[in-house]
């Protein structure tokens, strides 16, 4: 493999990793069925932080050191979700791409296309166009000796110093 093509393998895999890996981290929170969690426990950073966007609240029915979701959980939450599947299907069609199954995938549907116009006897159409000959264009040019260098003796070197 070429450097190029190691590090965009690379870079898929780790963009596949992130998307698994959040995946895994955001749906066991919120269930698919958009039913949220009576409490939540979280660090006390991230809580903090909760509290102040308020995506966490304080709730006397949820134990010490747990939070119930906020006005903005839910919200957050599924783009969260969103986010997540994004990452993890682009990740997949970048390692894809990347494996070159995107060539093996276009010279099978021109072969399955060749074989299935062979099969079913359908008329070929090509999509090639003529090229179109056209004649040079004839222009009078004006003779312009100003941008030309008559030598190239002058770029040569320090200048000439004149005797006095």
């Amino acid at each position: 493999m070429t450097g190029g093509r190691l590090r965009s393998v690379g870079g898929s895999l780790l963009l596949t990793l992130f998307g698994v890996l959040s995946v895994a981290a955001t749906s066991p929170r919120m269930a698919l069925s958009s039913t949220l969690p009576a409490c939540i426990t979280e660090s006390s950073g991230t809580a903090w932080l909760g509290l102040h966007l308020s995506l966490l609240s304080q709730s006397s029915a949820c134990p010490e050191g747990m939070f119930a979701p906020g006005a903005q959980y839910s919200e957050i939450a599924r783009f969260t979700v969103m986010l997540s599947i994004s990452a993890l299907i682009a990740g997949v069609v970048a390692l894809l791409g990347a494996l070159g199954c995107g060539v093996w995938a276009r010279v099978a549907v021109r072969r399955a296309r060749a074989w299935l116009n062979h099969k079913l006897g359908l008329p070929v159409v090509t999509t090639t166009a003529a090229p179109v000959s056209r004649p040079p264009l004839l222009a009078a040019v004006e003779r312009f000796h100003g941008a030309l260098w008559v030598s190239l003796q002058p770029l040569r070197g320090p200048p000439v110093r004149v005797p006095a």
